[in-house]
């Protein structure tokens, strides 16, 4: 009987395991879905908020989109390719990204989304997401009534 249980035990350790290891999995495909390029970004994370800085050089404001629905970030946008330049001008070389992409980032802690900001300033977008209570864990004693 022992052993069948040092069994389970064993197979329960496994399977936690192996759910966690397809979490990580699945956090790290959807920061890379979609696109022809992928902007650069760093999460930081305080006592207050949770901030998004997201690499973004010569992507116009207007063809920028920004989501937060629960824990999950999403941006999308397009990179305009690089102008012709007049003349007869002709690029020998062309080394920089451009095109559509999309983003999607799960914050571990969990925000407020209706008090996210976010501001575009020298190629640099910066979201502000301010944290809240997280709930999920905080137990109470319930008291139950007769019917």
């Amino acid at each position: 009987m022992a052993r069948h249980y040092a069994t389970l035990m064993l197979a329960s350790r496994l399977q936690r395991e192996i759910d966690e290891l397809f979490r990580e999995i699945g956090r790290a495909t959807e920061a890379f879905e979609g696109g022809d390029w992928q902007p650069q970004i760093d999460v930081l994370e305080n006592e207050s908020e949770v901030v998004v800085l997201a690499e973004l050089p010569g992507v116009a404001l207007g063809d920028l989109e920004l989501r937060v629905e629960g824990n999950l970030m999403t941006l999308r946008g397009r990179k305009q390719p690089p102008a012709a330049r007049p003349g007869r001008a002709r690029y020998q070389c062309v080394e920089t990204a451009h095109g559509r992409f999309e983003r999607r980032l799960r914050i571990d802690a969990p925000v407020n989304s209706h008090r996210a900001s976010a501001e575009l300033r020298h190629g640099l977008l910066t979201v502000v997401m301010p944290k809240v209570a997280d709930r999920r864990r905080e137990s109470r004693t319930v008291t139950i009534q007769e019917g």
